[in-house]
């Protein structure tokens, strides 16, 4: 009787399931990374945004309150900030139906120097309401 060999071209069944079980415990942790990657860049592309529109909007009231103090709101009206609290301003030249922030004034006083305090809430659009993203203190020198 002769012996039987082998054939030791192929994989057998048993080999295959672990090289695919030990591909999947890799890719998994791999994918939930991904995953929590995309997560972060999104909110920091997010905060970038609000960051870049805060100071959009401290030029903004900085540049409105030393020119007499008339802005927009974002109904279309004229508004003045430079003594008074005012709310629901549009940033920049956003036309109103598109507005995706807007922010308000407090006007809180005048300092011993001659320096005016402001203190600026920022709005997101959030769906159809607008959401408080951040708050700031502005002050101009008059």
């Amino acid at each position: 009787m002769g012996k039987l060999t082998r054939s030791k071209k192929g994989f057998t069944i048993v080999e295959l399931i672990i090289s695919v079980t030990l591909l999947a415990i890799i890719t998994v942790p791999l994918m939930a990374g991904f995953a929590n990657i995309a997560l972060i860049n999104k909110l920091t592309r997010n905060q970038i945004e609000i960051n870049a529109v805060a100071r959009q909007v401290q030029q903004e009231v900085i540049d409105i309150v030393k020119k007499g103090g008339a802005a927009e709101d974002v109904n279309g009206n004229s508004v003045n900030i430079k003594n008074t609290d005012v709310s629901n301003i549009k940033v920049g030249q956003a036309s109103t139906e598109n507005a995706i922030f807007k922010y308000d004034v407090d006007y809180i006083a005048p300092t011993s120097s001659g320096v005016n305090e402001y203190i600026i809430t920022l709005y997101k659009k959030k769906g159809t309401d607008f959401k408080v993203v951040q708050r700031f203190k502005v002050y101009v020198s008059i």
